[in-house]
């Protein structure tokens, strides 16, 4: 069993994958929640307008839109959030469209390179090669 500090409150908890305890996940949700529905009933609303009235901390809120939960409908304008990258504008996300395509293009690059170096395991040709029957049956 791994234990982690939490990135919000600086407690031990047992290992979850998004690095903060169980208590302060649901604070988190609970916020999310908050936030999701403020921008139903305003969805043109600005960040510092949005922080202001939900009570959220704006790098929570930016954290919600690089995960990819929220999306602002004027975002580029108004989040400050930046491509990893390039440091581009962007909506949502981590990285801008330019970015990410050929972030992703690389990636299936490397990954048919190293389909194409990696020798077949014999073992596996001999166990497709069709029916098996035991010898000295």
């Amino acid at each position: 069993m791994s234990v982690q500090t939490c990135q919000d409150c600086r407690g031990l908890f047992s290992f979850l994958p998004r690095g903060v305890c169980g208590e302060c996940l649901e604070a988190r949700e609970t916020s999310y929640q908050t936030v999701r529905d403020f921008l139903r009933d305003n969805p043109r609303a600005r960040m510092a307008e949005i922080v202001d009235e939900t009570e959220v901390d704006q790098h929570l809120i930016e954290l919600f839109i690089r995960e990819g939960r929220l999306q602002l409908a004027s975002a580029a304008a108004t989040t400050g959030l930046t491509c990893e990258v390039c440091d581009a504008a962007i909506a949502d996300g981590r990285h801008c469209a330019k970015c990410h395509q050929r972030l992703t293009q690389q990636f299936v690059a490397q990954q048919t390179a190293a389909a194409a170096t990696e020798a077949p395991d014999p073992r596996l040709a001999a166990i497709r090669s069709g029916m098996h029957t035991r010898r000295g049956e």
